[in-house]
């Protein structure tokens, strides 16, 4: 029998790249609470893991408004930055 369980949030390291005409050469370490899914197999190893929600959360950041990706323990996102300061998946 299958199982799914949502693990606590974590903090991670990732990088942050900028991806567009007004981003592009940005690039900065950022850390990221995560919280992943995992899909067992009874008395068996992870059959299969996700990251179901992650976000930024970063209080000093300078960059500018834009597109960019962030990368984080293998995993690579895109990402929008919007005025208010905020990123948001695309």
């Amino acid at each position: 029998m299958m199982s799914t369980h949502t693990e606590p949030s974590v903090i991670l390291v990732g990088k942050l790249r900028g991806l567009d005409a007004n981003t592009q050469g940005h690039e900065r370490d950022c850390r990221i609470r995560v919280t992943r899914k995992t899909t067992d197999a009874d008395e068996q190893p992870a059959v299969h893991s996700d990251y179901i929600h992650f976000e930024i959360i970063d209080y000093k950041d300078d960059l500018p408004v834009g597109n960019y990706e962030v990368t984080f323990d293998g995993q690579t996102e895109k990402l929008r930055k919007t005025k208010e300061g905020r990123y948001f998946g695309r």
